[in-house]
């Protein structure tokens, strides 16, 4: 099969699948306030549905739907094998009553939290703070409907499965600094992403220049593990200013902005966004980490980062390229097909297989046998999908692995028994 008809192949799929109608559909208006609430479960597939609560002013069902059909292609990936959900919250992140909104929003949808729904945290939340307001309400955890739904009355699975979230909370200590394992697997897993792109492509990681543009949770974690594994980190933003460095950071500097989570007023010499995108054109880069937000990054600014070198995209956001389709859109499939992408699916997995192990597990996990898991599944699964067109179409090959295991309906469990 030609390249092109294996991409428009993965095009018609995705279709088929966006055009399926979700299963639930839940809307909320606060009463007191403006706010709005969207739950979309795509679909009860393993009798649950997982997927996370973003909040921002401009937020549509529309939106929520597609992100619930992405969660479940995540899913197909990561595990467990569940469908998958997104919650949304129409109003300003900044508005000081948010969790307020946010702990009326969750009154409302108690029933689905505590038989088959399972949330977290997404674009303007925090997963600590959505626990300790669940735990309020006397839901155990975040994820309590999906472990009530794959416990099948197990009681030992279930009671094992509350003692591992507990993990969440514990402080990993990295060279002095304190962070907790829910604030560094997402970038751990963007950091293993890239890293398996090039054993596979049969490169050293070593040496690699790096734009890391977002350096939050994600951003930050995953500039210090790949840093950690000799990649250079050349380039860092935040919403206020940017920052370069033509060496490439020091580990202090790469230390500091971890446990800063920001570049403005941290690091020295910060830039606006003009001056800090002016001088970007003639960095060399090699490897570009969206990692800021959702429909950002434009065609535009990926061509002119390829003339100077550019190889890899390594999706740390949702969503990050500006398109109207949510699901390999045309900016997508342009550059999928021109160098490679690893997409926000399978790039912020960690969160999404954190879950799974510390549901599943039989006994205690330890914070090492999450970040070993994560950087296994990820992978097996860049091998998997970098055999399919020998390192072409990175991002249609990762469809076509997820949307097999959601048509052919195979449960993870049974990809991880083949896998070890």
């Amino acid at each position: 099969m030609s390249l092109a008809i294996f991409q428009n192949n993965i095009v018609d799929r995705l279709k088929a699948f966006s055009a399926q109608e979700p299963e639930i559909v839940f809307q909320w208006k606060d009463k007191r306030s403006s706010a709005r609430g969207f739950l979309v479960i795509n679909s009860l597939r393993g009798g649950a549905a997982g997927g996370g609560t973003r909040v921002h002013e401009h937020i549509t069902l529309d939106e929520v739907t597609a992100l619930s059909k992405i969660m479940e292609i995540k899913f197909a990936l990561s595990g467990p094998s569940i469908g998958g959900a997104k919650t949304g919250i129409k109003l300003d992140p900044a508005h000081p009553e948010k969790y307020a909104v946010l702990e009326r929003w969750y009154e409302a949808i108690t029933p689905l939290l505590r038989e088959y729904y399972g949330t977290g945290s997404d674009l303007n939340t925090d997963i600590h703070r959505i626990n300790a307001l669940l735990q309020k309400m006397g839901i155990h955890n975040s994820q309590e409907g999906i472990i009530h739904a794959v416990s099948h009355g197990d009681h030992q699975i279930e009671t094992r499965a509350y003692e591992n979230m507990q993990l969440l909370d514990q402080d990993i200590n990295l060279e002095g600094i304190s962070i907790k394992l829910a604030e560094l697997v997402t970038g751990f897993g963007v950091a293993s992403a890239v890293a398996s792109y090039y054993r596979n492509k049969e490169e050293p990681l070593k040496g690699k220049r790096i734009f890391l543009q977002g350096v939050g949770n994600v951003g930050a974690a995953a500039a210090y593990y790949l840093s950690q594994q000799g990649a250079v980190i050349v380039a860092m933003s935040d919403r206020d200013a940017g920052v370069i460095s033509q060496v490439g950071f020091s580990e202090e500097d790469i230390l500091t902005t971890l446990r800063s989570r920001r570049v403005l007023n941290v690091l020295d010499d910060n830039l606006t966004h003009d001056e800090f995108n002016r001088k970007l054109q003639s960095l060399n880069i090699d490897i570009f980490i969206p990692a800021a937000g959702s429909n950002i990054v434009s065609k535009a600014m990926i061509e002119s980062l390829m003339e100077s070198g550019l190889e890899l995209v390594c999706s740390g956001a949702n969503h990050p390229f500006v398109e109207s389709e949510h699901c390999y859109g045309l900016c997508s499939q342009y550059l999928d097909s021109r160098l490679s992408v690893l997409p926000d699916f399978l790039a912020n997995m960690g969160m999404a297989r954190t879950f799974y192990k510390l549901m599943s597990s039989r006994r205690l996990m330890t914070s090492r046998e999450i970040f070993d898991d994560i950087a296994s599944i990820i992978d097996h699964t860049v091998s998997s999908a970098y055999d399919l067109n020998k390192g072409q179409l990175m991002t249609a090959s990762l469809y076509d692995l997820a949307l097999s295991n959601i048509e052919n309906d195979v449960p993870i469990y049974q990809v991880e028994n083949e896998l070890h």
